[in-house]
């Protein structure tokens, strides 16, 4: 996912910059560094480590006064502007109709790989207001659900 947003942030014209972490002390020390940051966003990507810290990261971003994008609804926490995704529900979901599959007799090689069929972009106009942002009108028509 990061070379990824590094090549549609060098065509929009956009730094991007990782701050990476893999335990709580590196992450620890990644969050300390947003303060500096100001005019700066920060996107959260969707591994299980940065989940499990959404408190934290959350508390975080809310403190430096940045835009915070996740990526997905179930990651909600107070200051995030906008999350898009998958729902982790509906995931969790289609690997419980696998498993049943399994049970049944399917053979787990034989059985096709799916990927979300279904992004969900939710946007919380409360937030934009306290950052002094505008959420452009196209993007909240396009937007799946706004919180007013």
């Amino acid at each position: 996912m990061l070379r990824e947003t590094q090549v549609a942030g060098r065509a929009l014209r956009i730094g991007i910059m990782p701050l990476g972490a893999r335990t709580t002390d590196e992450l620890k020390t990644a969050l300390h560094t947003l303060q500096h940051h100001v005019g700066h966003a920060f996107i959260v990507s969707s591994d299980a480590f940065f989940i499990a810290n959404r408190d934290k990261i959350a508390e975080a971003v809310h403190k430096a006064r940045l835009p915070l994008v996740v990526p997905t609804r179930d990651y909600r926490a107070d200051g995030v502007l906008m999350s898009y995704g998958s729902s982790l529900n509906w995931m969790a979901h289609r690997a419980a109709v696998y498993v049943d599959k399994i049970l049944r007799g399917a053979k787990p090689g034989d059985l096709p790989i799916e990927q979300a069929s279904k992004l969900e972009l939710i946007i919380d106009l409360r937030v934009a207001r306290e950052l002094g942002l505008k959420v452009p009108e196209d993007v909240l028509l396009s937007a799946d659900e706004v919180i007013r």
